[in-house]
């Protein structure tokens, strides 16, 4: 592995989660309503790329604990 990879997770401000956040919904509800609207979680994403030998197994977990 050499150079650089950037694992994220981009949620969009859909009609779903716009009234959850005029309503001080708590994160985990945001979240969840994200990932049922299609967003792909961080961890998910560093998990495939470690997979694909992009990322180490290493950089993986601390992206989850980051």
């Amino acid at each position: 592995m050499r150079g650089r990879a950037a694992a994220y997770e981009l949620m969009v401000t859909s009609p779903g989660i716009l009234p959850l956040i005029h309503a001080g919904a708590e994160a985990d509800r945001i979240h969840a309503t994200a990932v049922a609207e299609g967003m792909v979680p961080l961890t998910t994403t560093a998990a495939a790329m470690a997979m694909r030998g992009e990322i180490s197994l290493e950089e993986a977990f601390r992206a989850r604990t980051d």
